[in-house]
């Protein structure tokens, strides 16, 4: 009967030893898991910094450009200019910022729209790196109170 009771032991460590490799090997594909939304993450921020900035810097500057030739052009028509017909150079920047302002516009709004999906889609994955952390955590507790029901058993 003893020999039973120990065979039975022994068989009940031998499953706990089991679950907690298994749960060793769920907490580092974890780990894994999470390591690898981290690089993403950093990956993200590298292209933030190498796309999405100079593209606003771009647009930034285009949109100076066009304030700057409008004040230029309200600098030149108060002034009378010698051997420039004032009319023909006011028409052809009326024309110039006809097509440029529009496009500066769409330009400037495209680039605002993709930073601002940028910045929504980095959330999304810092908040999924958030949520994988504590699923991480949790299964760490979980393994702890695994082994510590294994070593009550044996005692």
């Amino acid at each position: 009967m003893f020999k039973f009771l120990k065979e039975e032991s022994r068989r009940d460590i031998n499953i706990a030893t089991l679950n907690e490799i298994k749960s060793e090997e769920i907490l580092e594909e974890e780990h894994t898991h999470i390591n690898k939304l981290i690089q993403d993450n950093q990956a993200a921020g590298k292209k933030f910094l190498l796309v999405w900035v100079p593209l606003l810097i771009a647009g930034v500057a285009y949109s100076f450009n066009i304030v700057a030739n409008f004040a230029v052009k309200l600098f030149f028509s108060q002034y009378e200019l010698q051997n420039i017909n004032q009319e023909q150079m006011s028409k052809d920047m009326h024309s110039l910022f006809d097509f440029l302002m529009p496009f500066g516009g769409i330009l400037l709004s495209i680039t605002v729209f993709f930073f601002v999906l940028h910045v929504i889609l980095h959330l999304k994955l810092s908040s999924d790196l958030k949520r994988q952390k504590a699923t991480v955590i949790q299964l760490r507790s979980k393994i702890s109170n695994q082994k510590e029901r294994k070593e009550r058993w044996r005692k």
